[in-house]
């Protein structure tokens, strides 16, 4: 059986390691490997040396560098040579709930940082996916089908080319922010916050894109340039629908969402792993704002006076001074007086329409 071994974090000093590692390796060290005390295993490394990688003992760590490996299985047919593995090394580890020992198959190991940049575009288009799979819904609609058609003013077509571009330019400014920021690992602290602490992140986090999208937001309004050349994009999708929602010209996606999110990640302190539950939710939140529907029990509808009404409203032309927030509370349009109320009334062929409380609409 091929086992092969893989190092991360190697050009750490022994007195930079965290506590847990130091634990761990200490444990590896001293080992419990009675039962094949008198046993050797080989895991091969990519590294060209003496014997093609590094050696086990005991439970020994031989390579004399303090560093934590993964193995990764690359020949493991079955159950049973799964089992067989798992009772061979058992010497070597200690099983211990801090630590995470990765079995993988061929695709190796995939690390926060990967995750927290590529899973929120996965998240897209699945969960705007699911919103076209359920058809047009048409008793649900905020617009019908035949306004989606005919008062957007950009081809369905040119909204995927314009929302994947946008996607590069997010994926390569999120790699760069976890190659600026990251380590070799979350420390001890990440790995083990409190549910408190990661509920104070998630909600710093949320508050920092909140400000910043919504004073970004009401300046492209405001200054006639940047609307003409830039926001104005957005608004050709006069009747919005889910997968449109990241539909912008690049340099607003850029300013409103990639920095943005950068600045959440920053300000809230957040770990990788923790960015991808909230750079996911944060996906999620903005496709259903767009998704032109008010579906019954929809829990965005329920929790956030920010949802897809709310954002209707902006969209259309006497709404587009109002409801500047986004994506998840309305804090900002209530204190500085751009927060337009609305009411839901039935339409006789079928589906609602978000009406503004009519004093504002004449204001």
């Amino acid at each position: 059986m091929n086992i092969k071994a893989r190092k991360f974090g190697g050009f750490r000093a022994k007195n930079q390691l965290t506590d847990r590692q130091d634990l761990f390796i200490g444990r590896m060290r001293r080992g419990k490997a009675i039962s094949v005390k008198e046993r050797q295993r080989k895991l091969y490394t990519n590294n060209k040396g003496d014997g093609g990688g590094y050696r086990y003992r005991g439970g020994r760590m031989w390579s004399g560098v303090y560093d934590v490996y993964e193995l990764e299985l690359t020949s493991v047919k079955d159950n049973t040579e799964l089992r067989k593995l798992l009772i061979d090394t058992t010497g070597y580890f200690e099983k211990d709930s801090d630590f995470l020992f990765l079995l993988r198959g061929k695709g190796g190991y995939v690390s926060d940082e990967v995750l927290g940049t590529f899973l929120p575009i996965v998240v897209y288009w699945v969960y705007s996916g699911l919103y076209l799979m359920l058809g047009n819904m048409d008793n649900y609609r905020l617009h019908s089908k035949k306004d989606e058609d005919e008062k957007n003013l950009v081809s369905k077509k040119e909204v995927v080319k314009g929302v994947l571009l946008q996607q590069i330019v997010q994926a390569a400014v999120a790699t760069v922010l976890f190659a600026v920021t990251g380590d070799d690992g979350e420390s001890g602290a990440d790995r083990h916050a409190s549910i408190f602490v990661l509920g104070r992140q998630l909600f710093v986090a949320m508050l920092m894109l909140d400000t910043w999208q919504y004073f970004m937001h009401r300046y492209m309004h405001q200054n006639k340039f940047l609307y003409k050349h830039i926001h104005a994009q957005h608004h050709r999708l006069i009747v919005p629908y889910a997968f449109g929602a990241l539909y912008n010209h690049p340099l607003e996606g850029l300013i409103l969402d990639t920095i943005g999110g950068a600045l959440a990640f920053l300000v809230s302190g957040m770990s990788p792993r923790t960015s991808i539950f909230f750079f996911s939710f944060t996906t999620i939140k903005t496709v259903d704002d767009h998704c032109g529907l008010w579906l019954p029990g929809n829990l965005f509808h329920i929790f956030f006076k920010n949802n897809s009404a709310y954002h209707d409203i902006h969209h259309q032309l006497y709404g587009t001074k109002y409801n500047y927030s986004q994506p998840f509370f309305v804090t900002w349009d209530r204190i500085l007086g751009t927060y337009m109320p609305y009411e839901l009334e039935r339409r006789p062929e079928g589906g609602f329409e978000a009406k503004p409380v009519k004093d504002c609409k004449e204001h």
